[in-house]
Formats: C-alpha cells, sequence, structure tokens
C-alpha cells in the first residue's frame, strides 16, 4: 500500500514540511531490514522554504551566480528561479 502524503505550511519559518503518512499498518523492507509502520504514522522528509524574490536574487549574487529567469504561479507562492553562473575574477587580486 503506498504512503499518503501530508504537507504543513509553518508561517512563521515559511517552510513547508512534507511528511508522508500510513494509510494502514505495514511493513517496509530497507536495506534488508524491515521496519514496522503505524496507521497514521507520519515521517519528516524534507522542507521547501520560501524566499521573497530579493532574498533569492542575493542568494544568487552571494554565491557568484546571476539570476537569469523567474516565473511564478498566479498566487505567488511557488517561484522556479533560473541562474546562470558568473565568471568572477576578483580572485586574483
Amino acid at each position: 500500500m503506498p504512503f499518503e502524503h501530508y504537507h504543513t505550511y509553518d508561517l512563521n519559518k515559511r517552510g513547508l514540511k512534507k511528511l508522508p503518512g500510513q494509510p494502514a499498518n505495514q511493513t517496509a523492507t530497507i536495506v534488508g531490514n524491515q521496519i514496522a509502520f503505524t496507521r497514521d504514522e507520519t515521517i519528516f522528509m524534507d522542507i521547501f522554504q520560501k524566499y521573497s524574490l530579493e532574498e533569492i536574487w542575493e542568494l544568487a549574487h552571494s554565491s557568484g551566480f546571476e539570476p537569469v529567469y523567474s516565473c511564478s504561479d498566479p498566487k505567488d507562492w511557488f517561484m522556479d528561479t533560473f541562474w546562470a553562473a558568473v565568471l568572477r575574477l576578483d580572485f586574483l587580486n
């Protein structure tokens, strides 16, 4: 039986947590080990962090990239930003 996915959003941390949950008691084999999961047990997987456009551009510039293009959903909840590597010669000085 597949996992069900639950998402929670923390407004203060601006992060979306992804929590797969169990629709029923089941056992999974992971690297040869049997692990029992109970119904509705969740497993923390990852966080999708939210940044403003300005923060994204600052992250890009501070790490040697130049933002090239950004697109967002109609509500501005999610954004993809494409970056290009910038040749930096300041390390020669």
